[in-house]
């Protein structure tokens, strides 16, 4: 299953619970540029929104490594995250400009990602938002105001805070032993960064802030009745939570 089909086929309850974390996530990222807080600088009328997508023969996992160094340290006017679904590595960013300004700003701290132009379109603040919940921009807009809820599947989802970055030779084991098998399903590389370095944990509920790259996210989705399902997609889940263990906080959630 691609990507976007298995945004689109998110029951609105779980995808509204996504949509308000992936918001929240931003809004924290990228603050201090949009005026939420202290500066008042006026958002962009138009955003960029890049998707790059990159196969194992395509150096994704040397991409994953560099990227937990990179993406916490960008500046503020830009998010980027990785989402690991079918082997493959989907990076995708929201920055507060135009794509051409995006362009040269990615060649400067990113150029292993070999963004182009062509990978980035430039999309309204609500636009964002159905970009980041199905990752894809052809959905109406309207569809955010669908509160109607039809579950189709089912979900199990945990995730960790990662503090150092994990090394290549465990993001290759990881991938082989976990990411290649036939129940493997999604896994979210969220970075920290930007306003929350600067908040100190004792200041709001949320403690993982300063000190934490990225949150790293596992979902596992399925459509089958039983037992016998449910027990082999949360296995998968379990299993690579526990396989990370020793890479993580423990603090996670």
């Amino acid at each position: 299953m691609s990507l976007d089909g298995l945004l689109k086929d998110l029951s609105v309850g779980a995808r509204d619970l996504c949509l308000k974390w992936l918001a929240k996530e931003v809004e924290m990222r990228l603050a201090p540029t949009v005026g939420l807080y202290k500066e008042e600088v006026p958002a962009e009328p138009q955003l960029g929104a890049p998707t790059i997508i990159r196969s194992r023969n395509q150096s994704a996992i040397e991409l994953i490594t560099k990227w937990q160094e990179i993406a916490p340290v960008l500046p503020q006017n830009l998010y980027l995250r990785v989402l690991v679904l079918n082997q493959r590595a989907t990076f995708q960013a929201l920055f507060l400009g135009r794509c051409g300004c995006l362009h040269g700003l990615m060649q400067d701290r990113f150029p292993e990602l070999g963004m182009t132009k062509q990978n980035c379109q430039e999309v309204s603040w609500v636009q964002s938002t159905v970009f980041f919940g199905f990752s894809t921009t052809s959905i109406p807009t309207e569809q955010l105001l669908n509160r109607s809820s039809n579950p189709r599947y089912y979900l199990k989802a945990k995730s960790d805070h990662v503090q150092e970055p994990i090394p290549r030779d465990v993001w290759e084991s990881i991938w082989t032993a976990w990411l290649e098998k036939p129940e493997a399903a999604l896994l979210m590389l969220d970075p920290y960064g930007g306003l929350m370095s600067s908040i100190s944990p004792s200041k709001t509920p949320f403690p993982h802030r300063q000190g934490n790259l990225y949150q790293l996210q596992y979902y596992s989705f399925w459509y089958e009745n039983g037992t016998a399902a449910a027990e082999k997609r949360m296995s998968w889940v379990r299993g690579l939570y526990k396989e990370m263990e020793p890479y993580v906080s423990q603090t996670a959630t």
